[in-house]
């Protein structure tokens, strides 16, 4: 007998909900982890909150100030305690705006429904995603001004190679370029400040074959194999031994380079379009978790060669249209990118840059921009 089948109108299906936007884990980004100061804003009716550092000199002996002394002698020099001034000013920023219509965040009328904002959903991991870029990007872009840390430093090497090529091995010397750089640094490092460096991940990967971090000699990385190639936890651990850093921070994070509208062209953020991928370090105040100049009697605010002072921190801010029966997302902050050291004494040595691409003979870690 022949075999009978339910015959059924083939018909397609749409699925109607969109998942959750990727969006980068909040460890990639490294503002959270420098020196925070909290300070008043223009929504406090304050355009300025302003601090008092002590000069680094006051506690340090000078010559001829110690002196042979007997009773009845001049007593020596009078003196009174220094000091600088840091004043910070926070910007205000806002994202991009959400909307969504009361039908969009129900999913009726066979509309998408987008998982980032439905059933009471505000937004907040895609909006503060795009905020962390942002306050991320202003950070490196503050790293990367001379004015704060000095001129940028330049390798060891042939000026038309960089240290990711091996047929230049044999003249350059990394470790003594960054140790000599960082020489400036050392004696304030002992001032309980903490020596940090900032790095993009791809400079990591050219120091975790270099021979004068992996100790395999001139053997390039193609003949050494596995043995000239350090893993990324090594490499952290001996390029923080070797130069004395207390802590290294690794900016992974990732934004858009062009406008919107524009064809997307994603980037690391910790680049920049003349000195190539970042190479640099700070002498960072972490004596407190944060410092509060916001309320009265505050000590002081954050020392050192880096911090942030918020006005506000990053908040999604939520409201309701019922004219157009929509409701509305916007992540808004304001904080003000600082050098205290430089402000209060123009003194560059409490931070360098190094070039990540080389550029007009002036080596840099990569030949050219990766």
């Amino acid at each position: 007998m022949a075999e009978s089948y339910l015959q059924a109108a083939t018909v397609d299906e749409t699925l109607t909900m969109v998942a959750r936007s990727w969006v980068q884990d909040m460890g990639v980004y490294q503002y959270p982890k420098a020196p925070q100061v909290l300070t008043h804003d223009r929504r406090t009716n304050r355009r300025n909150t302003t601090w008092q550092l002590p000069k680094i000199d006051n506690a340090l002996d000078k010559t001829g100030l110690w002196h042979a002394y007997e009773p009845g002698e001049a007593l020596g020099q009078i003196g009174t305690v220094k000091k600088g001034t840091v004043t910070a000013t926070p910007v205000g920023y806002a994202g991009l705006i959400l909307s969504k219509t009361d039908d969009e965040l129900a999913g009726v009328n066979g509309d998408q429904l987008f998982e980032d904002l439905a059933m009471g959903g505000d937004g907040v991991p895609l909006l503060m995603a795009q905020a962390s870029q942002a306050i991320d990007g202003g950070l490196v872009g503050a790293l990367y001004n001379a004015t704060n840390y000095g001129a940028v430093v330049s390798f060891t090497g042939t000026g038309t190679k960089g240290l990711d090529d091996p047929s230049d091995y044999a003249n350059q010397q990394p470790v003594r370029d960054i140790n000599s750089a960082l020489q400036g640094l050392r004696w304030r490092q002992s001032l309980g400040l903490r020596l940090v460096c900032h790095v993009h991940p791809l400079v990591l990967d050219i120091l975790s074959e270099h021979p004068d971090y992996t100790g395999v000699g001139l053997l390039t990385s193609r003949t050494a194999g596995l043995s000239g190639k350090m893993t990324r936890q090594a490499i952290v651990e001996r390029f923080m031994d070797i130069h004395k850093i207390d802590e290294v921070r690794i900016y992974e994070g990732v934004a858009d380079t062009v406008a919107p509208g524009q064809t997307s062209a994603p980037n690391y953020l910790a680049t920049d379009s003349t000195v190539g991928p970042l190479l640099s370090f700070t002498l960072d105040d972490h004596t407190r978790p944060n410092f509060d100049v916001s309320a009265g009697g505050a000590i002081t605010g954050a020392d050192g060669g880096l911090a942030i002072a918020w006005g506000r921190m990053p908040t999604v801010v939520t409201w309701r249209e019922e004219k157009y029966e929509s409701t509305y997302w916007q992540i808004r902050s304001s904080y003000h990118i600082i050098a205290p050291r430089y402000q209060s004494d123009t003194d560059a040595n409490f931070g360098a840059i190094f070039r990540g691409v080389t550029s007009g003979g002036n080596m840099g870690v990569f030949t050219t921009a990766p």
